[in-house]
């Protein structure tokens, strides 16, 4: 629903230079279709359904958090690590935000500037249970990433951590690396390291 959302709405609102309120207006009507098409779904099979919802969508040099529920958005730049969302749960990891489980709440929406060499971490809470900060921010530090084997390779290195550690719960993780600079306008690779921002 999200990939189809992109295409036929929210692509065309930022082409049009629409206003960040028009958007955020548009990733609630997003979810709130998704949250009712789950709803539906979970009636017709009887099934208890919900789902988190982190998403960073991003343009020229801006960047939107759309969230529910206890996965977690980092932002990781200059050896700096700053977490762009808050978990909805309370005592007893009890969620208090998600889609489908709950009568249809607001998400939390976030703007921001992307600037070069800027890493998004998207994880499940089980995927970020162990590995402290400090783990984090020095494994997956920008300016130490130069290809996507390295990336996986990290991601995976944080999975072992937690496992090794007893996490139990489902591990889900991407990366996003922002770089300008670093292909011509034919598709050649320029120089590593330029910065274009």
């Amino acid at each position: 629903k999200l990939k189809e959302y992109f295409y036929r709405e929210l692509l065309p609102m930022v082409m049009k230079g629409r206003s960040r309120r028009a958007i955020s207006k548009s990733f609630c009507r997003c979810l709130y279709e998704s949250s009712e098409g789950l709803k539906k779904y979970a009636k017709e099979e009887p099934i208890g359904l919900g789902t988190t919802v982190s998403a960073v969508f991003l343009w020229k040099k801006h960047y939107a958090t759309v969230h529910l529920g206890d996965s977690r958005i980092y932002q990781i730049r200059r050896k700096k690590i700053r977490q762009l969302t808050v978990d909805h749960k309370q005592e007893k990891n009890r969620l208090t935000k998600c889609l489908s489980s709950f009568p249809y709440q607001m998400p939390d929406i976030r703007y921001g500037r992307v600037r070069n060499r800027t890493g998004f971490l998207l994880c499940s809470d089980g995927f970020y249970h162990f590995p402290e900060k400090e783990l984090l921010k020095s494994l997956l530090s920008p300016a130490e990433i130069n290809s996507e084997s390295a990336i996986s390779k990290r991601l995976r290195e944080l999975a072992v951590y937690g496992i090794k550690r007893g996490e139990k719960d489902n591990m889900a993780a991407i990366y996003l690396l922002c770089c300008r600079g670093l292909f011509d306008e034919r598709g050649k690779k320029k120089p590593y390291g330029r910065d274009d921002f």
